[in-house]
């Protein structure tokens, strides 16, 4: 059985915070994102 965890970190500058993870190889999720949160994974080819 497959398991999530979602990890919720407040931050002071959303756009800051999401280029930050995008830069490290995260990538965006608009299905859990908005202009008010973001949500990043690892890409699929990440996925075990």
């Amino acid at each position: 059985m497959s398991r999530m965890i979602f990890a919720n970190l407040p931050v002071a500058d959303l756009a800051r915070a999401k280029a930050f993870c995008m830069a490290l190889g995260l990538v965006n999720n608009p299905q859990f994102s908005d202009g008010t949160t973001a949500s990043g994974e690892p890409p699929a080819e990440a996925a075990a």
